[in-house]
């Protein structure tokens, strides 16, 4: 597991130029079109958990605002304490 979050913060250090790189909307909104998917990565418990909370701050870091989370990922906790 700490691979994958060494390699999530070297693919963001290689794209943290992009990162404010946005998208404008139909809405009107501005997107950043780059952002960090949590997907992969289900809390379940205090191991787990720290991984998530861990990558949303090495992402915040580098400079990501758009963080893709879903009720489905069953991580909203975790990434919202980050």
């Amino acid at each position: 597991m700490k691979l994958l979050i060494i390699l999530v913060v070297i693919f963001s250090y290689s794209y943290a130029a992009n990162v404010n790189t946005t998208v404008r909307l139909n809405s009107g909104y501005d997107c950043p079109i780059v952002g960090l998917g949590t997907g992969g990565f289900r809390s379940g418990g205090p191991p787990q958990d720290k991984v998530v909370i861990q990558m949303v701050h090495d992402a915040t870091d580098v400079g990501y605002k758009h963080i893709d989370t879903a009720s489905a990922y069953l991580n909203e906790k975790a990434v919202g304490q980050a």
